[in-house]
């Protein structure tokens, strides 16, 4: 079994793709016990050429090419080809710190981890061995845990490296049809985690741009928000019989379908677009939001979305 599987969706990445790429061959283990899945969704641009070229001077990198699927359902096809013992999604406009892979693979084996959370939301590290010597570590924690204590959780899928064993056993995959498909999948992953460790820095260098997923919003993908918190609401209900845990899956659930809103608001859509939202969440029952024991200020929120939402988007815009 090789060690580990990048998994790297690719769409119209030509500009910085090579970058990414040469950081996930510039590590120190042989290349024999790694791959590298390059997952070429329909690209319009160079990407697939330049994968292809790489993939002929370098033997652990495999090429798939297919019609565009989207996001979540290329990471599921990488993960169905996957033959790692670990499981890393790389997203193909970042990259990671060189010779760092050894070390990371070592701390999963010898804590027998299911995730390893590599990429919290602090510098990156620009001195991976020692800080690795000086324990810059945490315990190792639940899943169930880290989902109660909110700021100990970094939610994309790239900041975990992941036991492909633990993926299997619990059928944890990507929902199809989703661009922030991290939002959906790590809370679902957390919950079943039993052994998981925090870096205190980043390895992970996450490429913010103005094309990218997070920094782009359409109208079209305004519905993806509800299709989260559906899916969330609708795991806790089947899965999760802890009711500490459960409302925590409660609060997420409503803190996406709250994005959603402020989305609206944000870019400025309109009433209209407000009240056909809220509709559809009513027609998948998230709305009104359901009422729980928060702080005043959250409880304060819930309400005046749920009696007076163009009110609050109102005054939001102010």
């Amino acid at each position: 079994m090789l060690s580990l599987s990048f998994i790297t969706p690719v769409y119209n990445m030509e500009q910085y793709l090579s970058r990414c790429l040469d950081s996930l061959l510039a590590q120190n283990i042989d290349s024999s016990q790694y791959e590298i899945i390059a997952i070429n969704d329909g690209s319009k641009d160079k990407s697939l050429h330049i994968l292809k070229q790489y993939a002929l001077k370098y033997s652990n990198i495999i090429v798939i090419n297919q019609k565009n699927i989207g996001l979540s359902a290329t990471r599921n096809v990488g993960l169905e080809i996957a033959k790692g013992k670990y499981i890393w999604h790389i997203d193909s406009d970042d990259w990671i710190i060189e010779n760092c892979l050894r070390e990371l693979l070592e701390i999963c084996e010898s804590s027998n981890l299911d995730m390893l959370q590599v990429a919290p939301s602090i510098p990156v590290t620009t001195n991976f061995a020692c800080d690795i010597k000086n324990e810059a570590l945490s315990e190792i924690y639940s899943g169930k845990k880290l989902l109660l204590n909110e700021k100990k959780v970094a939610i994309g899928t790239w900041a975990y490296i992941v036991n492909r064993e633990f993926l299997e056993a619990n059928n944890l995959k990507f929902l199809s049809g989703l661009l922030n498909d991290d939002e959906e999948f790590t809370p679902r992953a957390l919950y079943y985690a039993n052994r998981v460790k925090l870096m205190k820095f980043s390895v992970y260098l996450y490429f913010q741009r103005d094309g990218s997923i997070v920094h782009s919003f359409s109208k079209q993908n305004l519905y993806q928000y509800l299709k989260i918190s559906s899916s969330l609401k609708c795991f806790a209900k089947k899965n999760v019989r802890e009711n500490n845990i459960r409302r925590r899956f409660k609060y997420i659930s409503n803190g996406i379908f709250i994005s959603g809103i402020n989305s609206i608001i944000n870019h400025n859509y309109g009433d209209e677009i407000l009240r056909n939202y809220l509709q559809s969440a009513r027609e998948k029952k998230l709305y009104p939001l359901e009422i729980d024991f928060f702080p005043i200020k959250r409880l304060i929120l819930l309400l005046m979305i749920n009696f007076f939402p163009v009110l609050y988007s109102r005054v939001k815009r102010k």
